[in-house]
């Protein structure tokens, strides 16, 4: 018995409707403001994950209609790793899926190097010119040790200047536990 793509999309316009109903109801829907597309490669510890591809994206627009939220925001983290490149793009497509409902945080690349570390401006310029809604700023104590970099580093400061100019919205990842801020207890 093959799959029914009609009734699939029937049953999923029921729900969005009964979904629809309830939030307006409550007078307000259900936004998720951080859902990753793929998780960065560079930092991630375990190697065997999902490669990136756009049936990520798929796979976030249904699962942002099947449960009934009312947008979602995916925060893109672009480090120094080929794989990690895919993050802005495959966030930038399922942002033109559901351009209504989807805003897309691009990442920054960054190097190992702390020098080479010196285009954030023009980066920042040409994504937001491709579609972003703002940026994603990783500054979590693994990327801070890799990077050498803080987020207060001067490098970024044309960055910080031309987004407060323009109100380019920024998420600033910060919410590790406590023992991570602390050189004595971080672990390894």
């Amino acid at each position: 018995m093959g799959y029914d793509e009609s009734k699939n999309r029937e049953k999923m316009e029921k729900e969005q409707a009964v979904l629809e109903r309830r939030n307006s109801k409550a007078g307000c829907g259900i936004k998720d403001l951080h859902c990753h597309i793929m998780e960065p490669y560079a930092l991630c510890p375990i190697r065997d994950f999902r490669q990136p591809c756009a049936q990520n994206a798929d796979q976030i627009t249904r699962i942002l209609q099947t449960c009934g939220l009312e947008a979602l925001c995916i925060p893109a983290i672009t480090l120094y790793e080929e794989p990690d490149f895919a993050c802005n793009a495959l966030s930038l497509y399922a942002k033109l899926l559901l351009p209504e409902r989807i805003y897309a945080l691009a990442g920054l690349r960054r190097y190992l190097n702390r020098e080479d570390n010196r285009d954030m401006l023009e980066q920042a310029k040409k994504l937001m010119a491709a579609g972003f809604d703002g940026f994603k700023m990783i500054c979590k104590p693994n990327a801070r040790r890799k990077f050498k970099l803080s987020i207060d580093d001067e490098i970024f400061d044309p960055f910080y200047e031309e987004a407060e100019k323009e109100q380019w919205p920024i998420l600033f990842h910060v919410g590790d536990p406590a023992s991570f801020w602390d050189r004595e207890k971080v672990p390894g």
